[in-house]
């Protein structure tokens, strides 16, 4: 959290009537409101750089993972997909890097010994 404060504070401009305090708590508070995705702001967000831009979107985006209810992809889902895309891996290339296909399962009856 405080990177990202330091990133957006660096890399946006303050506009000119404040000064460098006065945008470091702008700065604070622009960060934590894109973390919690309020959504308030004290400055106009079509002012301030597209790299700053970038940066509320990533912490918009890490702190909607953290098992919230932000709307942000949730991290159990990438684990689930990281897990799924390795038990395929598993499944269809062993060791020797060849394709080997699962066998086919015979939906009839065995036969009846008689």
């Amino acid at each position: 959290m405080a990177m990202s404060i330091v990133l957006f504070a660096i890399l946006s401009d303050p506009p000119p009537a404040m000064n460098q305090q006065q945008w470091w708590i702008t700065s604070i508070f622009h960060v934590i409101s894109a973390s919690t995705t309020t959504g308030f702001q004290l400055v106009n967000l079509g002012s301030i750089s597209v790299e700053a831009k970038i940066v509320l979107v990533f912490v918009m985006m890490i702190r909607g993972m953290a098992y919230s209810t932000a709307g942000g992809i949730k991290i159990e889902r990438v684990i689930l997909v990281l897990r799924t895309i390795l038990k395929w891996n598993m499944l269809f290339y062993n060791r020797k890097g060849k394709r080997s296909l699962p066998q086919p399962i015979s939906m009839t009856s065995p036969p009846r010994k008689q």
